[in-house]
This record gives structure tokens, sequence and C-alpha cells, in this order.
């Protein structure tokens, strides 16, 4: 495979990620507003398998954003570019992993009749861990892009 192709391929992996995220962001507003079993059922319905498809998505998208710090190890801005980007979507997935999933473990046992009383700061711990993941996957992207722009000698 050329280089410019595994490119290609690491800005649609990182898109991937950055269109999930959004997708949570879009929510927010919403999920924000339900009520404690309704909110409940989302977390319980709505992202049934996500980790499954896209944990591997997050491990190849670092991957290669490590790649395409190290193959730009020559240039300094692009290496500087790629490497931001792998280091943002390292963090990213350390804020989900810490912070949502945490959220995850805890909820996995509740129905709509268990549900604690502080459920509220477990709701928004869940939300605005997803909302920070795509601020840094965005930025993570426009810096994949950026790197992939001054490659190509467009500036």
């Amino acid at each position: 495979m050329s280089t410019s192709t595994l490119a290609i391929v690491e800005l649609i992996l990182v898109a991937l990620l950055m269109g999930a995220s959004f997708g949570h962001v879009l929510e927010l507003g919403a999920k924000l507003r339900a009520d404690g079993p309704q909110w409940l059922r989302y977390q319980h319905s709505l992202y049934n398998g996500a980790a499954w498809i896209g944990a591997p998505i997050e491990l190849f998208a670092i991957a290669g954003a490590t790649w395409m710090a190290w193959r730009a190890v020559g240039s300094e801005y692009q290496f500087i570019l790629a490497l931001s980007s792998a280091l943002t979507l390292c963090v990213a997935c350390f804020v989900v992993g810490t912070f949502a999933s945490a959220v995850d473990r805890r909820t996995a046992s509740w129905t709509e009749v268990s549900m604690p009383d502080d459920w509220p700061r477990w709701r928004s711990q869940w939300e605005y861990a997803q909302a920070i993941r795509f601020v840094m996957q965005f930025a993570a992207f426009v810096d994949l892009m950026s790197s992939q722009v001054a490659m190509a000698g467009y500036s």
C-alpha cells in the first residue's frame, strides 16, 4: 500500500471516530434533559456493541497517527503536527476509557427502579467525557490534515 493511501486510510479512521463522537455531542442536550429511566434506556440500548467496533478503529487510528509522525521525522513542522495528533488521540482515548467507561461499568447493573440518587452526576460524567473526546478528536483530525497538506507542499 502506498504512503498516500495509508495517509488517506488514517484520515478516514480519525474521521470515523470523530463522527461517532460528534453524534454524542448532538445528543447531549436531549440526554441531559432526559429523566433517569429514559437516560438509562439510552445507555443500555444505543451503544450496544459500540466498543467492539470503535475500540479497534481507535487503536488503529492512534497507530496510524504515530506512523505518520514517524514518517515525517525529517520535516519538523509535519512531525510536530502528526505527533500532536497521535498524542491527542491517546488522551481522547484515555478520557473516554477513564471517565465514560467508569460510568458504563457502574450503570451496567442499574435498572430503572434501582438507580441511585446521584445518577445525574454519572450522566454528566459520561456525556461531558464524550464531548471532550470529540473536541480532542477534532483537533487531532485538523493536525493530521494540516500535516498532510504541509507534506504535499500546499501552504
